[in-house]
Order: C-alpha cells, then sequence, then structure tokens
C-alpha cells in the first residue's frame, strides 16, 4: 500500500458513517446500541482513535448496524 491509499481506519471510519446514517441512526443511536460513548463513536467515525479501534469494536458496531462485518471492512459499499 503506498501513501497515497486510505488505512484500513479510514476505510472503517466512513463505513460505519455510511451505514449508520443509511439505517436512519444518529451517533447518539449507535452509542446505545454498542454501549460506547457519543465522544467514542465520533472519533471512531473521523478516524481519530486508530489504536482503540479493535476488531471486538467493529464487530459490535455491526452488530448494532445489523450488517455482516466484512462491510466495514471493504472499500466498495456502494
Amino acid at each position: 500500500m503506498n501513501c497515497k491509499s486510505k488505512t484500513i481506519y479510514k476505510t472503517v471510519a466512513e463505513n460505519i458513517k455510511y451505514y449508520r446514517e443509511a439505517k436512519g441512526m444518529t451517533i447518539s443511536d449507535l452509542a446505545q446500541k454498542t454501549g460506547y460513548t457519543k465522544d467514542f463513536i465520533t472519533k471512531l467515525e473521523a478516524a481519530i482513535y486508530t489504536k482503540k479501534c479493535t476488531i471486538t469494536v467493529v464487530y459490535n458496531i455491526a452488530i448494532a448496524l445489523g450488517i455482516k462485518i466484512d462491510l466495514l471492512l471493504i472499500d466498495d459499499k456502494k
């Protein structure tokens, strides 16, 4: 991967936001469904929390969104 390529964190961040909005959920809704704070979700969607973005976090968010985890990991969702 060259320096122009997106990081997996950026891909996951964009996908979380995309699917959250597609489901008509607010950040508060997703925070409540996952048990994470609004601040945490906001920072995940901004790709700020790269070290805290574990596979468990991604899995829990996928469950809360009602989607397969792989949809948060791929770059061709649209």
